[in-house]
């Protein structure tokens, strides 16, 4: 169930806005700092977050995300409802990290479907150890609603095959691919939360405690695009998903790069050898995805992904240039 659920910290006053059987919980922090909290995934509860979201204040100087463990409906049905829903939250996320204020959100969990756009939408996407993320809506036979904005933080044949698989992507992976700007230990949380909550008025220097409070993705965490294999995996993704006239161009490529690698992991260099293994793995992986999913979805997925030109689109690093101004 998604709810969202107020955040108590010393000498803020909070908003309760009820509508329904449901309710909706933020909170205003002295310096202005709006927070919401968002786990689970009933649909009617991101209808809820855009109400509430939209009645921000022109004086509010940021918003914080929190995002705990929020999965994908199962049922095809219900994602459509989550990912309409959704889609108006994520417009005003963008709207509000366009217009200069930091939008940073944590993805401490699952991040999945609709709440994965969620956490794309902002302008300053922090992960955990625990984040998984993915884009399943394929195999439930729909176009991600998140695409333009996938788009708009990693590179166009990433966010391809992103979209038209499902690949679950650990926090190593969303930092390589810059899906994620910053990440931050589990340690680190409570100091980083606070600080975000206290950073003083007039000047609200909010991403001084990302400065301080993130770091690198450890190189320990298992990765799809681990040190060393990551060029020849990208390599790959770029001539099949990057360079495909359409969804069934697409498949074709994948199958043909497919038998590639593995006639390579045959090879008595252990380099390509390790090299090869890792893009079998993937490309197996990706395969299988498309096999399950609703060919009518991945064409229109893939030609949503195609229409998300740059020329419409922000990138993270100018929504944080936008937004580091205030700092």
């Amino acid at each position: 169930m998604l709810r969202l659920i107020t955040m108590v910290t010393a000498l803020h006053s909070s908003l309760a806005l009820s509508l329904g059987s449901t309710r909706v919980f933020s909170c205003t922090h002295p310096n202005g700092m709006r927070e919401f909290r968002v786990e689970g995934g009933e649909p009617e509860m991101y209808d809820e977050l855009s109400v509430a979201l939209a009645e921000i204040s022109a004086a509010a100087p940021g918003v914080l995300l929190s995002i705990g463990n929020a999965p994908a409906c199962g049922d095809g049905a219900a994602q459509l409802l989550q990912n309409r829903q959704s889609a108006n939250a994520q417009a005003i996320l963008r709207r509000l990290a366009l217009q200069g204020r930091p939008v940073i959100s944590i993805a401490e969990e699952t991040v999945s479907g609709a709440a994965a756009g969620l956490w794309m939408a902002a302008s300053h996407r922090v992960c955990t150890r625990s984040t998984m993320f993915s884009l399943p809506e394929c195999r439930a036979g729909l176009c991600p609603a998140s695409a333009p904005v996938l788009c708009s933080c990693t590179e166009p044949h990433i966010a391809t095959y992103v979209a038209l698989t499902g690949a679950q992507l650990t926090a190593h992976d969303c930092a390589s691919l810059q899906l994620a700007t910053h990440f931050a230990q589990a340690d680190q949380m409570p100091d980083l939360l606070n600080e975000l909550r206290r950073c003083p008025a007039p000047s609200f220097p909010m991403l001084v405690p990302l400065q301080r409070r993130t770091e690198p993705a450890p190189s320990d965490l298992a990765s799809l695009f681990a040190p060393g294999v990551g060029p020849s995996i990208n390599a790959t993704l770029l001539e099949v998903f990057g360079e495909a006239a359409d969804a069934a161009d697409c498949a074709l490529r994948l199958r043909a790069a497919l038998e590639r690698a593995r006639a390579l992991t045959q090879s008595s260099a252990w380099r390509t050898r390790e090299c090869a293994d890792a893009v079998v793995d993937i490309l197996e992986g990706a395969d299988k995805a498309l096999r399950a999913s609703s060919p009518s979805a991945l064409a229109a997925t893939f030609d949503a992904m195609r229409s998300c030109t740059s020329s419409d689109l922000v990138t993270p690093q100018e929504l944080a240039i936008t937004t580091d101004e205030r700092a």
